[in-house]
C-alpha cells in the first residue's frame, strides 16, 4: 500500500468508523455482532480501497454500500444458523 494510500485510509477510519459503529449498533442486539461486523467492514474498506472510484459513487455512498451488504451477508448467516439449529 502507497504512503498516500495509508494517509487516506487513516483519515477515513477516523472519520467513518464512529458513524460506522452508531449505524451498525442501530441494527444490531449484540455489542460482540456490532464489533465483529464493523471491523469486516472496515477491512473491506482497506481491501476494496484501491479499486475506489470517486466518479462511480461518493467515498460516503461507497463506505455505506459496503456497510449495507455486510450486514445483509451478517444476517443471511444469522438466520441459517438460526434453521440450522432448530433441526437439530
Amino acid at each position: 500500500m502507497m504512503n498516500e494510500d495509508r494517509q487516506a485510509i487513516e483519515r477515513i477510519y477516523e472519520e467513518y468508523y464512529p458513524k460506522i459503529l452508531g449505524y451498525v449498533r442501530s441494527k444490531l442486539p449484540s455489542q460482540q455482532e456490532v464489533e465483529d461486523v464493523s471491523s469486516s467492514v472496515m477491512l473491506k474498506v482497506v481491501k476494496g480501497f484501491p479499486s475506489f472510484d470517486p466518479e462511480k459513487a461518493s467515498l460516503a455512498t461507497w463506505i455505506y454500500t459496503i456497510v449495507r451488504n455486510t450486514l445483509t451477508d451478517h444476517y443471511r448467516s444469522r438466520r441459517s444458523h438460526e434453521e440450522l439449529g432448530k433441526d437439530i
